[in-house]
C-alpha cells in the first residue's frame, strides 16, 4: 500500500467522512437503474436522478482505487481443478444412482411385507 500523499501534522484533524461525488442514475446500466427503481420515462430523461457516493482514495486498504492485484494461476492447477471437479460430479451422480437403486429395493419390500401382513 502507498502512503497517503500528505502525512498529517501535530495540528491536522482526520476528517470524519471522504469526499462524496454526486452521479447521474440515468448514466447507469438498465440493471442498475432497475435495482435504484430509477424513472426512466421519455420525459423524465433530462432530469438528473442524483446518486451520492464517497470518493475512493488510494491508500485505502479496503475500497480503495489500487486495491486489485492481479493474481495469475497456473495452467496445470487450472487443469486439476477442472479434472477433479469432473470426477467429483461423477461420484455424486453414481452415488445418487446407488441410493436411488436403495430407496426402491426399500419400497419392494415394504410393499412385500405389507402384503404378507394383509393376507
Amino acid at each position: 500500500l502507498k502512503a497517503p500523499l500528505e502525512r498529517p501534522g501535530p495540528k491536522f484533524f482526520v476528517k470524519r467522512q471522504n469526499n462524496i461525488e454526486s452521479l447521474n442514475a440515468h448514466q447507469m446500466s438498465p440493471q442498475i437503474q432497475l435495482y435504484l427503481n430509477a424513472k426512466t420515462s421519455s420525459k423524465l430523461s433530462s432530469v438528473l436522478q442524483p446518486l451520492h457516493r464517497t470518493m475512493p482514495v488510494s491508500w485505502c486498504p479496503a475500497g480503495g482505487t489500487d486495491t486489485h492485484r492481479r493474481r495469475v494461476v497456473s495452467n496445470d492447477l487450472q487443469q486439476e481443478f477442472i479434472t477433479r471437479l469432473n470426477k467429483s460430479k461423477e461420484e455424486f451422480t453414481k452415488e445418487g444412482h446407488i441410493f436411488h437403486k436403495q430407496k426402491i429395493q426399500v419400497v419392494k419390500d415394504a410393499d412385500k411385507a405389507l402384503a404378507k401382513v394383509s393376507k
